[in-house]
């Protein structure tokens, strides 16, 4: 009977221990909570009030155009998220960056295809994926390398980057390497290249 009476008393008390472990972890996890949307609401702010206006004075001296995304839009949170570089004479691509993964994660940048093109031009993407893109992206659309000066926008170091213009002066060598290699491609396939 006694060793009942133990038992249940050991039961009552793991039971409360749980109960208060289960009430700090639900705490814990509101703080996280709350914490994760503070930094996802500034990382927002960064890139659109430090990044994008960096980048758009540094792209307009090139006579490149940055094209415009919702004032609202969660760069932090959407799936692949990214920007378009319109380039005036280019009729099928513009330069695309993207985020492969949530939180600014893992940029690449390169060749995006505007539209569907003629069979012509079957050629002219192979010779282009062959000169610029480090790997065999297997993707109908995109023709691109990882943007390796930062593969996590979400960091200490790699938000200095963005407030110092550190990070648009790293995307101006990666673009200005695609307009060379969009002038070679030009030069082999004409205007109906790029």
């Amino acid at each position: 009977m006694n060793d009942d009476l133990k038992i249940k008393s050991d039961l009552k008390n793991q039971r409360i221990k749980y109960l208060e472990l289960s009430k700090k972890l639900y705490t814990m996890s509101r703080i996280n909570s709350i914490l994760s949307n503070r930094v996802a609401y500034l990382l927002n702010n960064i890139i659109r009030n430090s990044f994008i206006p960096q980048m758009k004075v540094m792209l307009n001296k090139k006579g490149l155009s940055l094209a415009e995304a919702s004032s609202d839009y969660d760069w932090v949170n959407s799936s692949y998220a990214g920007f378009v570089i319109n380039v005036p004479d280019w009729k099928y691509f513009a330069i695309g960056i993207e985020f492969e993964r949530k939180w600014l994660k893992s940029p690449i940048i390169g060749f995006l295809k505007k539209d569907e093109y003629t069979k012509d031009q079957i050629d002219c993407w192979e010779d282009l994926k062959k000169k610029y893109s480090e790997r065999d992206p297997n993707n109908s659309y995109w023709i691109y390398k990882s943007f390796t000066e930062s593969n996590d926008w979400d960091t200490q170091e790699a938000i200095e980057k963005i407030v110092n213009g550190e990070m648009v002066k790293a995307f101006e060598n990666e673009i200005e390497e695609l307009l060379d290699c969009a002038k070679e491609i030009k030069k082999m396939y004409g205007e109906n290249g790029i």
